[in-house]
């Protein structure tokens, strides 16, 4: 699995750099790998800023975050934990690449079956312990949940089960204003806004900047019923 998962953020490093090669000459990019794994981390804590401001305009306070299908190279969740005074949870097949102690990280993936949305873990004590969705798993239910790009359509397809839920949704990107994807990732946010806008009976917000040589640009779709679709900006 985690080499499943280096061969994924190989091809978004490639993507971020306008690299054109395969895989297996992965060892001669290592150090500039490096740089852009860097460069993510001090844009995830601008991005996980970014989420403080958007849910000012959710009456619901997060109890419990949970950020899906990301490992250790991607995660904005370490500086959810960080950076906010949110605790955030990571669920996700990649689960076994984050180690960083105080970071609460399970297997598993968002799922879908029969109209109902849940969390499908590999543990079957997870399964009786962690958090899940809906109350009736147990009583630690999680009330936001987030993803950034990349993700399939398969993988965004319980999130849009989610749109008329009492759910948070927090679906985002961020990098460096070098990437040479920046403007692909922004328009996906977009055009996801816009699909998310015409499904929805809730507040769909949306905002995109740019800050200290980063971009950042997330959809919060909030857990209360439509009062007035807005694009944000704190600038």
């Amino acid at each position: 699995m985690k080499t499943e998962y280096l061969f994924k953020m190989f091809l978004e490093f490639s993507k971020a750099y306008g690299i054109n090669d395969t895989f297996n000459n992965f060892e001669r990019y290592q150090d500039l790998f490096a740089r852009w794994v860097y460069e993510k981390e001090k844009a995830s804590k601008r991005y996980v800023q970014l989420f403080d401001y958007m849910k000012n305009y959710d009456e619901i306070e997060p109890s419990v975050i949970a950020e899906f299908g990301k490992g250790k190279y991607d995660t904005a969740a370490i500086s959810m934990d960080l950076y906010t005074p949110h605790k955030a949870i990571v669920v996700s097949p990649y689960a076994e690449t984050i180690t960083l102690r105080g970071i609460e990280v399970h297997k598993g993936e968002l799922s879908e079956t029969d109209g109902e949305t849940f969390i499908k873990y590999d543990s079957k004590i997870d399964c009786l312990l962690s958090p899940n969705c809906h109350w009736w798993f147990n009583s630690d239910e999680i009330n936001t949940l987030m993803t950034q790009v990349p993700f399939t359509k398969e993988e965004l397809k319980p999130f849009l089960n989610l749109v008329d839920s009492n759910k948070a949704l927090f679906i985002g990107t961020y990098g460096s204003l070098e990437d040479k994807d920046r403007e692909q990732n922004i328009e996906k946010i977009r055009d996801l806004y816009n699909l998310l806008n015409s499904i929805s009976y809730r507040d769909v917000n949306f905002c995109s900047e740019s800050t200290d040589g980063y971009y950042l640009s997330a959809i919060k779709v909030n857990s209360k019923e439509k009062v007035l679709r807005k694009v944000l900006t704190r600038y």
